[in-house]
């Protein structure tokens, strides 16, 4: 052997079985990153194809879409690399405790520092050799299967995308990243290999395994000795002796502790940010719920569609949900509002009344602003109130839009324009507890406020109010008994024929608003984005799980003379157990509060971005999520422990004490 640098291969093959999941980690760090870009260049291709062939020319000025969607993925590129550094540096970390004889001996064959330093990195870059390459087929796969699926089911702006073919940025961007990742993983426990002395050598050849891991422990020991960490120790003795052990162990190397729980963090981190990508995705291209597929529209805008015709397209193959609306426009309203010392006339001015059912009550509920739903769904005599753009600041809606009872945006099946919803209320002249006199059919009627919406699905005209209420209370004010529109809403599995069999039930008197096929494009295309932001949820969660199993792992190759005593001192299978339970439960716990303290303020931010400043929905808490990726954690960490319970339970006392050091 020329160069002792020619150890290096044959060292990576020998530990091969045991960088397996580090080289996994690698490669689904690689995807991660090669398919954000990849996916990323393949969105702009198709849209500058399709603007080209719609208009003529590229119309991102300046390209700054382009900026903006390249950013949203570097973003989240760096948070994969960090999380990739630490899970990475954790591994190699616990891979040079185990080997602390052999640097040793590397250094008394007159090794230098700096030799063992580049020895370190370049056997963790031969992982490279492999686990990139298969991260970036597995991205550009990804990435060719993915580009498919939202040309095939996507609406009409995504046929120009195109499917075959690598992509420069993301292939670039993953090698790239993925070896920059492991040199910097590298970097802590090269610099601990370095450290070895030629002595230390010496004092641990023929010694047991993980020596160096137990001489670092017995100095953290020491540390000990003062009366405060006693009295903490006693308290943590409380527990089962098993599981105290188990926790004075995850904590005995604060560097190994940080690394593991960081690693955690940053999991959770990903995983918050990926699903709020999931969410305005969400919002973004599926339909508000009020929106109908179908709507038949009575001809004369008169309540001539009869009841009896819901129910009979509500029982056709097919069809989900079928709702009906009410209407009479234009109604002088009189409003009296509620005082201290009374009521105080407010003037008089026009309304629009509209009768709202089940469903859209439901749905009602997320834009109250005061008051109570419930109370008018189920009492007579009670409304919502929808002020005029006047009174909110709102744009106004479009010309007689409610005039016959269609939705914002054109149609009566249209959603808002752009998915956007119309400013909040700020504060409207009519209050809950407020009484509305109408003038119906000549007769005066009063009805209460029961609570005020901040917006409506319906286009507001400057001027005239909208007031809400049950089909009950629309017939007591009314007489009225048909609906002037009937909304449907079809089941996943319908097609055309099953639109077609309904427009063949209505003979005359009524016309069509048909939006089918755009809102089942619509929502091919949500599958399969919410394909692609899933399924780096799930890589994200794989990552995750891999990590803990491989760090559970190494701790217990390297502490097994550790258990082999411990074992010999009478400690059984579930006493065992339980202390690798304890060990890795302590790691996931510092991860899930880093991940909580770290997360939660990013999941804003990228909320507060993406969703609120587009559809003015408020933040709260993601409570669902962050109960999901803790529970991965969780439940990862206690699989994780299977394994190497197996692998110490299989082993006899004697071999596993005199062990020596491989």
């Amino acid at each position: 052997m020329k160069n002792w640098l020619e150890l290096i291969p044959i060292s990576a093959r020998v530990h091969k079985r045991g960088s397996r999941m580090t080289r996994t980690c690698i490669a689904l760090a690689v995807f991660l990153m090669a398919a954000l870009f990849g996916m990323a260049e393949r969105y702009l291709q198709g849209e500058r194809a399709w603007q080209i062939r719609t208009y003529g020319s590229w119309q991102f000025t300046g390209n700054s879409d382009a900026s903006q969607i390249y950013a949203v993925a570097l973003f989240l590129a760096l948070l994969v690399m960090a999380a990739a550094v630490l899970m990475i540096s954790g591994s190699l970390n616990g891979n040079v405790l185990q080997r602390t004889e052999f640097f040793g001996m590397l250094r008394s064959l007159g090794a230098t520092r700096r030799q063992i330093l580049r020895y370190v990195r370049l056997e963790a870059l031969c992982w490279c050799r492999t686990a990139v390459p298969a991260g970036l087929l597995a991205a550009a796969a990804a990435v060719c299967l993915v580009s498919a699926l939202m040309k095939t089911a996507g609406p009409e702006r995504l046929s120009c995308m195109p499917v075959w073919g690598v992509s420069l940025p993301g292939t670039c961007a993953g090698a790239a990243l993925g070896v920059l990742t492991v040199l910097l993983a590298s970097r802590a426990p090269a610099k601990r290999a370095m450290r070895v002395s030629p002595m230390e050598a010496v004092r641990t050849a023929g010694r047991t395994a993980g020596r160096g891991r137990h001489v670092v422990m017995a100095q953290r020991e020491k540390r000990y000795s003062t009366p405060w960490k006693e009295r903490g120790l006693s308290r943590l003795y409380r527990l089962k002796p098993e599981a105290a052990l188990g926790i004075r162990q995850a904590f005995l190397v604060k560097k190994g502790y940080v690394l593991m729980s960081g690693a955690f963090a940053l999991c959770i981190v990903l995983f918050l940010a990926f699903t709020t990508v999931a969410d305005f995705l969400a919002h973004a291209l599926l339909p508000p719920p009020w929106t109908p597929e179908l709507s038949v529209v009575s001809s004369d805008n008169t309540c001539s569609i009869p009841h009896s015709a819901a129910d009979a397209v509500l029982q056709m193959d097919g069809v989900k949900r079928v709702y009906g609306r009410m209407f009479v426009y234009n109604i002088s309203m009189t409003a009296e509002k509620t005082a201290e010392a009374g009521r105080t006339p407010s003037g008089r001015k026009m309304a629009n009344l509209i009768s709202y059912e089940e469903n859209q009550f439901a749905w009602a509920e997320e834009s109250l602003a005061e008051g109570s739903v419930k109370d008018v769904s189920e009492n007579p005599g009670q409304v919502l109130y929808v002020a005029p753009p006047e009174e909110t600041g709102a744009e106004e809606g479009a010309a007689g839009a409610a005039e016959t009872g269609t939705e914002e945006g054109g149609g009566a099946a249209a959603e808002t324009n752009g998915g956007e919803k119309a400013e909040k209320a700020s504060a409207p002249q009519i209050s809950v507890g407020d009484r509305l006199t109408l003038a119906i059919g000549g007769r005066e009627q009063t009805v209460t406020v029961a609570g005020i919406l901040s917006e409506s699905p319906l286009a507001r005209q400057e001027g005239t109010a909208t007031l809400l209420v049950s089909e009950r209370t629309f017939l007591e004010l009314t007489g009225e008994e048909g609906y002037n529109i009937l909304d449907i809403q079809f089941e996943n599995g319908a097609d055309r024929e099953n639109v077609e069999a309904i427009k063949a039930y209505f003979t005359e008197g009524v016309t069509f608003e048909d939006s089918f096929d755009r809102m089942q494009a619509q929502k091919r295309l949500y599958r399969a984005m919410a394909i692609l932001a899933w399924g780096f949820l799930a890589v994200i969660a794989g990552i995750t799980v891999l990590h803990v199993a491989n760090t559970i792992r190494m701790n217990a190759e390297s502490g097994k003379r550790q258990y082999g005593i411990l074992r010999a001192m009478g400690l059984d299978s579930g006493q065992l157990f339980g202390m690798l339970a304890a060990q890795a439960l302590s790691y996931a716990a510092g991860g899930c509060l880093m991940g909580w303290l770290l997360g939660i303020p990013v999941q804003r931010v990228l909320f507060l971005s993406l969703i609120t400043s587009f559809w003015q929905d408020a933040w709260s808490l993601p409570l669902l999520p962050l109960a999901g990726i803790t529970g991965i954690v969780l439940a990862s960490s206690l699989l994780a422990v299977v394994l190497p319970f197996r692998s110490l339970m299989r082993m006899s006392v004697v071999d596993v004490i005199n062990r020596r050091q491989g």
